[in-house]
């Protein structure tokens, strides 16, 4: 268990806030960017945990003078070592890359001694059709079905073999008040993935659905490079 050695704070130009997980309790975050990061982190099935803030390190800036350094996130894997993120945007990479430069260093030679990964990742990564649906999706990963509606829905999605929300639901029930609670029926097994969908291009009631071959199917997974 690793505790946030630092309390996040805004400078005014930054989103701060807690994001909760059933992979982690509370996490920090100090910018929408990491906000954007934990969601896509959070929908991972790889992924067992991650931590705020986790350390610092030790190391010397540009000038030699002795600072610390604290990575913005530790993650922990099922099936690979853990690995230490950075999150930054592309333009404070391009605007400060001088200053950047020792503090990258000491983080990789921190997480190479403990056999880890060290990763930048940047809104490139973050700030795609990827990362706006599974932070759309995030609301349903808890979501409580009936089940009489996820076997109705379930069923006939395999019987069809391929189909959109919007043909399943009409389908399914011709009485439109009943569409909202098969609508979230549809986006918590997409959510959950007992149904699968292109999550690189933004999801829609238009969006081709099928049953997934496999449980991990279209999921972009570490290292977070979109195709």
């Amino acid at each position: 268990m690793y505790l946030p050695t630092r309390k996040v704070h805004s400078n005014s130009k930054t989103v701060v806030g807690e994001f909760s997980s059933e992979k982690r309790e509370q996490v920090q975050f100090e910018s929408g960017l990491e906000e954007g990061f934990l969601y896509i982190l959070n929908f991972d099935s790889d992924v067992t945990s991650f931590h705020d803030q986790p350390f610092q390190i030790d190391y010397k800036d540009k000038n030699g003078v002795a600072r610390t350094y604290t990575p913005d996130f530790l993650v922990e894997f099922k099936n690979r070592n853990p690995a230490l993120f950075e999150v930054k945007s592309m333009e404070f990479i391009k605007n400060n890359h001088k200053e950047l430069r020792p503090i990258m260093e000491a983080g990789k030679k921190f997480a190479h001694k403990r056999n880890w990964k060290y990763n930048i990742i940047t809104d490139k990564e973050i700030n795609t059709a990827y990362g706006e649906n599974v932070r759309f999706l995030n609301r349903y990963q808890s979501y409580k079905l009936e089940l009489a509606i996820t076997n109705e829905v379930l069923a006939r999605l395999s019987e069809i073999g391929n189909s959109t929300p919007n043909h399943i639901i009409r389908q399914l029930k011709s009485n439109q008040d009943q569409w909202p609670e098969y609508i979230s029926a549809i986006w918590t097994l997409v959510a959950n993935k007992q149904i699968a969908c292109n999550l690189f291009e933004i999801i829609q009631m238009e969006t081709p659905i099928w049953i997934p071959n496999h449980k991990n199917e279209l999921e972009l997974k570490y290292p977070y490079l979109c195709p």
